[in-house]
C-alpha cells in the first residue's frame, strides 16, 4: 500500500520527463532574460510585462536577479508538487508559453539584424 501502481520503469522514465522539462522551462527562461535585456537595451524591444518593466527600469542586475530567483523558486514549486495532474497542466501551459516567447525573441533579433 501507499506505492504508486503501475510500472516502476515507466513511472521513472515520467520522472525524468518532467525533471527535463523543468530544465528546459529554467533554460527557456534564462534565455528570455538576457534577451530580453539585449532586446531592450538596444531599443529593438520593450518588456511588456509591467511588474518586469518596472524592475528593468530599476537596472539590469535586479531584473535578472528578481527573474531568475522568482523562477527558481517557481521550478522548485513545480517539482515538490510533480505528483499533482495540475502541475504537469501548468508546467506544459509555461512550456508551451516559453517556446512562443523564444520564437518572438528570435524573431526580433533576426529583423533587427536583417
Amino acid at each position: 500500500m501507499g506505492e504508486k501502481a503501475g510500472n516502476p520503469l515507466l513511472n521513472m522514465l515520467k520522472l525524468k520527463t518532467y525533471r527535463n522539462i523543468l530544465i528546459l522551462l529554467l533554460v527557456l527562461n534564462i534565455f528570455d532574460a538576457f534577451s530580453t535585456l539585449y532586446l531592450v537595451s538596444g531599443g529593438f524591444a520593450r518588456e511588456i510585462n509591467p511588474l518586469m518593466e518596472s524592475l528593468l527600469d530599476l537596472g539590469p542586475f535586479i531584473f535578472l536577479f528578481f527573474k531568475l530567483v522568482t523562477t527558481g523558486i517557481g521550478i522548485f514549486a513545480m517539482w515538490l508538487a510533480k505528483d499533482l495532474p495540475l502541475a504537469h497542466i501548468l508546467t506544459i501551459g509555461l512550456l508551451v508559453l516559453y517556446i512562443v516567447v523564444l520564437f518572438f525573441h528570435l524573431n526580433i533579433i533576426i529583423v533587427a539584424f536583417l
